[in-house]
């Protein structure tokens, strides 16, 4: 008669393989649960694609987060696979600079350590230095506050938008949105592409908004033909989705807060002020944040809106 082995090592493994799939269970929705718990996030509850949405700062989550909240939702959301397009709005109650992750050692760094430049040179030595926060993804700092509108948007890995693309034409489809929707409001823009895209200079190559990649977008000078960037986008992707960040300068931004903060010299500051612009000062007439989501949510679609 046939008797099963008793050896141990044989009887674990056996054990390991049957229980695999079951821890594999629970530690997923342990990992849910501990992000959702953190944030306080609820499922989306609007499947709508946007008839008669109502855009106002409560319907489309549009309230005032600060960027550390930001980026651990991002990275929560990224945590579980990704059923159905979403997006989540972002406004910011103060100042803050997101870094990218190679930047996350200046965190750390004592604040009168720097940069080298002399003091001279330097942003106020005494005016205030704003908050770092870390996100998971590359490239340059982002200086957040008032003055930025931004939005996470979450995709899941095989939707048509996503698919098939590279990972710079995977922007063309959101720059043309952001094109159509300031035509609309009454701006002149355009979204650069790939065999025009303007490289941040070196000097500035640590600031976000110093370089302009494929499908973000531009205004150019009037007076100078420079184009001057008003929306950015990042991108991240993982095996449970694709998560696309958008940002619009909506007022002026205070660069030179990030400079100071960064240990960069004021003119450096004021170059990027000139390579950037906002919506109000290119705007015929004042646009809040909600009349612009509302213009481009149409051109988002399918897209399912998720609130706290």
């Amino acid at each position: 008669m046939y008797r099963p082995r008793r050896d141990p090592v044989w009887h674990v493994a056996g054990l390991l393989e049957t229980m695999a799939p079951i821890l594999a269970h629970h530690l997923c929705l342990s990992d849910r649960w501990i992000c959702r718990k953190r944030m306080n996030i609820t499922s989306p509850t609007h499947e709508g694609h946007g008839e008669g949405l109502s855009l106002t700062a409560e319907a489309t989550g549009a309230s005032d987060l600060d960027a550390a909240r930001e980026q651990r939702w991002n990275e929560c959301q990224l945590a579980e696979p990704v059923l159905q397009p979403r997006m989540k709005v972002w406004t910011y109650r103060e100042g803050a600079i997101v870094l990218g992750r190679s930047q996350h050692a200046l965190a750390d760094r004592p604040a009168d350590g720097a940069g080298g430049s002399s003091p001279e040179n330097l942003a106020d030595s005494d005016a205030v230095r704003l908050p770092l926060v870390k996100r998971g993804a590359g490239g340059g700092a982002v200086l957040v506050g008032p003055w930025l509108l931004s939005a996470s948007l979450l995709l899941p890995l095989d939707d048509p938008r996503m698919a098939m693309t590279s990972v710079a034409d995977s922007y063309r489809w959101l720059g043309e949105a952001m094109v159509e929707t300031l035509g609309e409001l009454g701006v002149t823009a355009r979204a650069v592409p790939p065999a025009e895209r303007i490289p941040a200079p070196e000097r500035l190559a640590w600031a976000c908004f110093a370089g302009v990649a494929p499908w973000e977008v531009v205004v150019d000078d009037p007076a100078t033909g420079v184009a001057r960037k008003l929306v950015g986008f990042a991108q991240r992707r993982s095996r449970h989705g694709v998560l696309l960040a958008l940002g619009v300068l909506v007022q002026p931004a205070p660069w030179r807060l990030l400079a100071q903060t960064l240990g960069h010299p004021v003119a450096l500051a004021d170059e990027l002020a000139a390579t950037t612009v906002d919506l109000a000062s290119v705007s015929p007439r004042p646009v809040s944040n909600d009349d612009f989501l509302a213009v481009l949510w149409p051109r988002l679609q399918p897209m399912s809106l998720m609130t706290d």
